[in-house]
């Protein structure tokens, strides 16, 4: 199986470091072959899997190899155009290749606290053997793990928040504002009641709704860098 992670970085066309050196110069002493030989001949079974049109392509963009010795996985770095890079792994074990996927993008927020115009593509793209069909994908969690939960649970997070808005105004009408009401409003206290029960209904909605995105918060936390789904 095979992994694609991609990211580019933004450089100031004046500075004479190129997109390739800063890449280079922070990859970590783990992802270093010791092995040259054997790394040449990796890279060239990995750039084989690719299209007989975009092999030459590949094979001239490719810049570095990078081996994961925890999962015995080889991968290579390459510029797919003008500082936008490709990170192809492979793996025949798919267990091994999302353990790799996760050590790469940890490696790349790592990197990104220097290279601030660093941006990691969300999307992990990860084959079938020697195939163009897609295994699963790989979602890259943000650093801001409950503002994904509120995007996830759109519907539950507006009735959420409708619900604690007229909790807020039926508990005031109840009891500070039940004053104003009888006066401006309702003279019967029938109707203090009714928001009162109205209240407590819309606060017990508020916490159901909110529910989900705590699961689905909770749901992220496990995931840990990337969430895994099946194409």
């Amino acid at each position: 199986m095979r992994a694609i992670i991609r990211f580019n970085i933004k450089r100031d066309t004046s500075t004479l470091e190129t997109c390739r050196d800063v890449i280079t110069g922070k990859i970590p002493d783990q992802f270093i072959p010791i092995d040259n030989n054997e790394a040449e001949l990796k890279r060239e079974e990995i750039i084989s899997e690719a299209a007989d049109e975009d092999r030459p392509i590949l094979r001239n963009g490719v810049f570095y190899t990078i081996y994961l010795n925890n999962y015995r996985t080889w991968g290579i770095i390459s510029e797919a155009s003008k500082c936008c890079f490709e990170i192809k792994i492979r793996n025949k074990r798919p267990r091994d290749i999302k353990k790799s996927s996760e050590e790469i993008v940890k490696w790349l927020k790592d990197a990104r606290k220097d290279i601030k115009s660093m941006k990691i593509e969300k999307e992990i793209e990860v084959f079938e053997p020697s195939s163009n069909i897609h295994a699963f994908v790989g979602d890259v969690l943000p650093k801001k793990l409950f503002k994904r939960a509120i995007k996830d649970n759109k519907s539950a997070f507006f009735v959420s928040l409708v619900s604690l808005f007229f909790f807020l105004f039926t508990a005031w009408l109840s009891y500070p504002g039940k004053y104003y009401l009888q006066q401006l409003v309702m003279t019967n206290e029938w109707w203090v009641g009714f928001f009162e029960r109205f209240s407590t209904a819309m606060i017990v909605t508020c916490i159901i709704s909110f529910f989900p995105i705590i699961y689905r918060w909770a749901e992220l936390r496990r995931e840990g860098l990337i969430e895994w789904h099946h194409y």
